[in-house]
């Protein structure tokens, strides 16, 4: 073998592995409680503030994570009605003004297929569309354009401007 030598190694065992890392943890832990032994109680004081403070923090944090991910399908939701109610004005041909403007309830756009009431986040949510055709002035064939919004009502939830009298 042109004189070099070969190492071979020993393969180490999964459970050696997880035994080591265990034992490392176990020493960093034994020496944050062997440097908070040795502190005065003023300093002890300070750090079981800052721990406590840090686990209200997480807890805070774990909850407003969850809040804003619900909020999220909510919109998403919302955007689904809109989109829906757009393309029921549309297909029916629907042309009003905003002195009367489309009102098409989540039920409506269901029955008639243009939603999937799989989709809803929460089942006792309601909600609508609402649909406006505008005539633009400045467009150049004298097109108007579709102005939709949407409403969704919720135990959690509740968009801004919703009416039950729509």
């Amino acid at each position: 073998m042109d004189g070099k030598k070969v190492i071979v190694s020993k393969k180490t065992s999964f459970k050696t592995v997880l035994r080591n890392i265990k034992k490392l943890i176990v020493k960093f832990f034994k020496k944050i409680v062997n440097k908070y032994n040795s502190l005065d109680s003023f300093y002890k004081k300070i750090v079981n503030i800052w721990a406590i403070g840090l686990v209200i923090l997480i807890i805070f944090l774990s909850f407003v994570g969850v809040s804003t991910k619900d909020v999220n399908n909510y919109i998403d939701w919302e955007n689904k009605i809109k989109d829906a109610g757009l393309e029921y004005a549309k297909d029916n041909e629907i042309y009003t003004n905003a002195s009367k403007p489309l009102i098409v309830s989540y039920e409506v756009l269901v029955e008639n297929g243009y939603l999937n009431k799989a989709e809803i986040p929460n089942k006792s949510c309601t909600g609508y569309a609402r649909v406006i055709y505008s005539l633009d002035e400045e467009s150049e064939n004298g097109e108007g354009e579709f102005k939709v919004s949407s409403y969704i009502n919720c135990k959690k939830y509740t968009t801004e401007g919703y009416s039950e009298n729509k």
